[in-house]
């Protein structure tokens, strides 16, 4: 997997499914299927999934053929 992201020696946002899915402009319910296609990357924390936010739209922009300045989607 690459997702043309540089490491900032921060840690990588997690967010909820309802985040992605607003940023991503999809329904929650499609970022499920989405992660199940393994299209994007979901953390379990407990019983509850978390989305790494930057990574994932580096993800979809890259596949998208989407690419931002710098090189970097996202």
């Amino acid at each position: 997997m690459n997702t043309n992201v540089q490491p900032t020696g921060q840690p990588e946002r997690l967010v909820k499914d309802k985040e992605i899915a607003a940023q991503l402009g999809i329904s929650s319910r499609f970022v499920h299927v989405l992660r199940a296609r393994g299209q994007l990357r979901a953390v379990k924390l407990g019983g509850a999934l978390r989305f790494p936010l930057q990574e994932n739209l580096a993800r979809v922009l890259n596949e998208n053929g989407v690419e931002t300045k710098g090189g970097n989607a996202a």
